[in-house]
């Protein structure tokens, strides 16, 4: 009776001592924060990106998911920028805009851009690293242009 208690101890230690050790090891959770336009509703070119990007999916994998169409929205307001290169930038080769795959997960018609316009420009049709823990900055090809990709950890 003593044995199967002791056994009983070692093994209920061992178990504690072996969650303790995984809980440390975890990584720390990291918040994500949204700015308040994001509360605000689409506009009707957010709309037509969304709509182009996802395509017949748009409302069951956007519109219907509050919490998805409030990132959608954090990357079109807040997290892409299109800017002016200089000189300088330019000579730090960037990864071409053309070196980025089309997203076309959603829309198999989706196709690049022919003409880069940065009025319209629909960050949403590129695989662009939108979840990563680092910005990143690509050259539109034979343009000094430059799109930002902010991380969302910022």
């Amino acid at each position: 009776m003593i044995k199967t208690i002791s056994k009983v101890l070692i093994v209920l230690l061992i178990s504690l001592t072996s969650l303790s050790i995984g809980a440390q090891s975890m990584p720390s959770s990291i918040i994500v924060k949204f700015d308040d336009n994001v509360n605000l509703p689409l506009s009707t070119l957010e709309k037509t990106f969304i709509n182009e990007a996802y395509g017949d999916a748009a409302y069951k994998e956007i519109y219907s998911r509050p919490h998805r169409l409030k990132f959608i929205k954090q990357i079109l307001r807040n997290r892409v920028q299109i800017v002016k290169l200089t000189q300088k930038h330019l000579s730090l080769n960037y990864p071409k805009l053309s070196e980025v795959p089309v997203f076309k997960s959603f829309n198999k018609t989706l196709k690049r851009d022919v003409v880069f316009n940065p009025n319209n420009f629909n960050p949403l049709k590129y695989t662009f690293s939108f979840y990563s823990k680092k910005s990143y900055t690509y050259q539109v090809d034979g343009t000094n242009y430059g799109i930002v990709i902010k991380s969302q950890y910022q």
